[in-house]
């Protein structure tokens, strides 16, 4: 199980405002590192890699913004994001799956793609996993 860096560490108690991280792995991902944390104010999920993938780290707090600006999918809440001593983090509420799930999820989706647009794309490009993802607006 990967141990967060003791720098990152601290600064993710300060900016979460939390006494201790209670770590415990995570299944799943395998470009960042990533584990749940307990924390007297809940479970945390904190993923991380190295400054050189802080774009990936951005991109995806941008892209969970706009599914939550959305407002039609279950998207968790990013409680703290950005770089200490050589690592990207990302700080979010973890959201545990649950049996039956996938129903409500095919439904949030549906309602996710209702919505419609003159054009599609971001102002900026993403990824897919670690694979640059071009989102130029058509």
């Amino acid at each position: 199980m990967p141990n967060i860096p003791p720098d990152l560490h601290e600064r993710i108690q300060n900016e979460c405002n939390v006494s201790s991280l209670k770590v415990r792995p995570v299944g799943g991902g395998c470009i960042s590192k990533s584990v749940l944390a307990e924390t007297e104010k809940g479970t945390f999920f904190v993923k991380w890699d190295s400054n050189e993938r802080r774009d990936m780290i951005e991109a995806e707090v941008h892209g969970l913004m706009l599914l939550a600006e959305a407002g039609e999918i279950s998207v968790p809440e990013v409680y703290a994001w950005g770089e200490e001593a050589g690592s990207a983090y990302l700080v979010t509420e973890a959201i545990e799956g649950e049996r039956g799930g996938d129903e409500q999820l095919g439904r949030e989706l549906a309602a996710l793609h209702s919505h419609s647009a003159e054009q599609f794309g971001l102002e900026w490009d993403n990824f897919i996993g670690s694979l640059p993802q071009s989102n130029t607006p058509h």
